[in-house]
């Protein structure tokens, strides 16, 4: 078995102070740049002497809204900071890292140079919200339309990014759908622990089916898709800690399992088991 690292680089700090990704300056900006970067090259050294495979460079960054080209936000100033770190990044990796390299593990952000030096990069096809209609008659079918929609304009995205139609990097499909009933049109809640209090998670219904469309749509598309070669597929927190389904409020294990997209012990754990046997 091999293991892949990856992470989420938080934008609270130990004091509880948070960076406000549509007001954030590119003084603090660089801060957290700078802090990242001595990070990770210091988690890749780790990452080499314990024999990890390979290993995610780049961060959670969606919450700096500012270097997206899509939002209403974007600053292109903000966007040359974040990838001129990647690249310097990537650069020191590699000569303390000799596993493999993937970029874009949580989004989609990248320009040729980053293109040349990663050996995979990873996508999460994403959907729009489902009208209420759609949600009522909800399918395998229509769900692999929109998955199949999402990828087309993942792929225009990523070659407007690198300047080329032709993309070599193979890719590794991060898949999620929860088991939440209203997933598919209210959209992803948090289920590893309490948003706020009271907990909001305890009123939500679970519907097990609802994922299990989902997979199934998501590795369809996948299998049948030819804009990308695949390095392997993801299925984004397979497995829950425990067996049960019942929201956990203890000090070790905390989280709501009926609505995770975790697939253990839910009818989509059989279509995941069927997907990865062929």
């Amino acid at each position: 078995m091999e293991v892949f690292y990856s992470q989420q680089f938080d934008y609270i700090d130990l004091k509880g102070n948070s960076v406000d990704a549509n007001t954030i300056t590119k003084g603090d900006f660089k801060k957290t740049l700078d802090a990242y970067h001595i990070f990770i090259v210091n988690q890749a050294r780790f990452n080499q002497q314990i024999g990890i495979a390979g290993m995610g460079v780049d961060y959670a960054y969606p919450w700096v809204s500012k270097i997206f080209t899509n939002e209403a936000t974007y600053d292109p100033e903000f966007r040359a900071m974040f990838l001129n770190e990647m690249n310097l990044i990537i650069d020191e990796i590699r000569a303390v890292f000799s596993g493999k390299i993937v970029m874009n593990t949580i989004g989609t952000i990248l320009d040729n140079r980053i293109a040349a030096k990663v050996d995979a990069i990873g996508v999460t096809p994403l959907i729009g919200l489902l009208t209420s209609d759609e949600y009522k008659h909800l399918t395998v079918e229509l769900l692999k339309s929109k998955y199949k929609a999402a990828i087309e304009q993942k792929y225009l995205d990523i070659s407007n990014q690198i300047g080329s139609t032709v993309i070599n990097l193979p890719v590794i499909w991060n898949l999620q759908a929860q088991s939440y009933a209203n997933y598919y049109d209210i959209g992803w809640t948090e289920s590893a622990f309490c948003s706020v209090f009271p907990c909001p998670q305890l009123t939500y219904k679970s519907d097990f089916s609802i994922q299990a469309i989902g997979y199934e749509a998501m590795l369809e598309v996948v299998s049948e898709q030819s804009h990308f070669g695949t390095n392997s597929v993801n299925i984004d927190v397979g497995y829950w800690l425990s067996d049960d389904m019942v929201p956990h409020f203890g000090e070790h294990q905390p989280g709501f399992p009926n609505l995770n997209q975790s697939v253990r012990n839910k009818p989509a754990e059989g279509i995941v088991r069927y997907w990865f046997g062929r």
